[in-house]
């Protein structure tokens, strides 16, 4: 029994695999409209990023934010938007009318955070779909700038109420709707 407690070191008990991403990575103080902690976005791009965001925001007074990070680290994606949107105070108390669209480049994770006052012009789905069709295919070509102006090209149509309805049945059973349905059999 003394020979095992020798054995069991704490060295040895610090290469448990651990990801190097679990850690809690903190929320920056806002600084701006378009925040790029990544260095991808060269300052043309995040001055055009930022114009639209203001024309947006003159038009409809939703508070919008682009935030590029590297990694959320331990935190989901889903977690560290609202840790953000919350840090932030998006939107006015009143209509709660902001949106974040964040992109966890290294994780290669996005998420468009609705702020309650315009889940009704953007619903999750909409934000599902303009992650998939708009920002995924940029991304996948390394056209991150394309595919946040897209982003918020398609954000803005739904905020000033020009997006077309959203059907959440149009593209048919996902492959977990699919999953769950033969779980229940």
């Amino acid at each position: 029994a003394a020979d095992a407690a020798q054995i069991a070191t704490p060295t040895d008990t610090a290469q448990i695999a651990v990801p190097t991403d679990a850690i809690r990575v903190p929320v920056p103080r806002y600084s701006a409209r378009v925040v790029d902690t990544t260095g991808t976005l060269n300052s043309t791009q995040i001055a055009s990023l930022n114009e639209q965001i203001l024309a947006l925001e003159a038009d409809t007074r939703a508070a919008v934010v682009v935030f590029m990070l590297p990694t959320t680290g331990e935190d989901a994606i889903e977690e560290y938007a609202m840790r953000v949107f919350e840090a932030w105070k998006l939107g006015d108390t009143k209509r709660d009318g902001g949106i974040l669209i964040l992109v966890a480049k290294n994780d290669r994770r996005m998420r468009i955070e609705v702020g309650q006052g315009l889940e009704g012009s953007v619903p999750d789905v909409l934000a599902g779909r303009i992650i998939d069709e708009q920002m995924k295919p940029r991304f996948r070509r390394n056209d991150y700038a394309g595919g946040l102006e897209a982003a918020l090209n398609h954000v803005g149509e739904a905020v000033r109420g020009n997006a077309p309805p959203v059907d959440a049945e149009e593209h048919g059973v996902t492959p977990f709707g699919w999953a769950f349905l033969a779980s229940l059999l």
